[in-house]
């Protein structure tokens, strides 16, 4: 506007200027003026277009400013929660990875506790079978001569007495076979005591007496089979088969 205003001051200063020189040409000048007088307002229309230009060019540049200032900001809003989500995954592996590490460590604790445990407790186990004597007295000791396996070398199958190779926890099982009809009592006795028992009487046909017992031995401890009541062994003594109606003692080390 200030350059309109301007232009318009110098167009009528020479305008001004020509109707002093030649009063007898004023038709002319005038029309000169008037000619000047539509360029200036021209002009003027022309700077008011370029100020309105101008106004919708500041206007579309605060708008594109301002579009630009959001678009940054929201870059980096995501920016902040890529950083928030990469921190999470990092924190969550690394809790997965401790909490792996734990498990890993405790799980192969156990497995050392229960090889220690393993390692502490010998393999010490017999079992035999077939009595030597099938018409034992009362008090006498049975011996059953047939060894299956005799781990620790615990068992005596010439006196038939175990006898513990180390301390623990033992459980000991035993059954006698009459033949048909038969009665049979018996013992196991640690030590020279009787520690459990096992009996039939007044049965029909073939049929075991049984008992068992868990005891908790020294080393050195002994531990066997007596009869009991030999009169009441009747119809030939005790069955002595090696088949499902054998007669057998059992022995096992459970615990250290």
């Amino acid at each position: 506007m200030q350059r309109a205003c301007a232009v318009f001051a110098l167009l009528f200063a020479m305008s001004a200027n020509g109707a002093t020189q030649g009063g007898s040409l004023e038709p002319r000048y005038n029309s000169e003026f008037t000619y000047d007088e539509q360029l200036l307002e021209k002009m003027i229309r022309m700077e008011v277009e370029m100020d309105k230009w101008e106004t919708r060019m500041i206007e579309q540049l605060g708008q594109l400013t301002s579009l630009r200032e959001h678009i940054d900001h929201l870059m980096k809003t995501e920016d902040s929660r890529l950083e928030l989500i990469q921190e999470a995954y990092v924190e969550s592996r690394n809790n997965l990875t401790a909490l792996q590490s734990r498990t890993d460590g405790q799980v192969q604790q156990l497995i050392e506790k229960i090889k220690k445990e393993v390692g502490t407790t010998p393999n010490i186990l017999f079992k035999a079978r077939r009595v030597k004597n099938e018409t034992p007295s009362s008090g006498e000791i049975i011996v059953f001569e047939d060894v299956l396996y005799n781990h620790g070398s615990g068992y005596n199958s010439s006196s038939g007495v175990f006898t513990a190779p180390v301390g623990g926890t033992f459980l000991f099982t035993a059954r006698l076979l009459s033949q048909s009809s038969g009665s049979v009592f018996f013992e196991i006795n640690v030590n020279g005591s009787m520690n459990s028992n096992g009996a039939l009487y007044g049965h029909q046909g073939w049929s075991y007496a049984s008992a068992d017992s868990v005891v908790r031995l020294l080393p050195g401890d002994q531990v066997c089979i007596k009869l009991l009541y030999s009169n009441e062994i009747s119809n030939g003594g005790l069955l002595s088969d090696i088949n499902s109606k054998s007669n057998e003692f059992t022995g096992v080390l459970l615990h250290v």
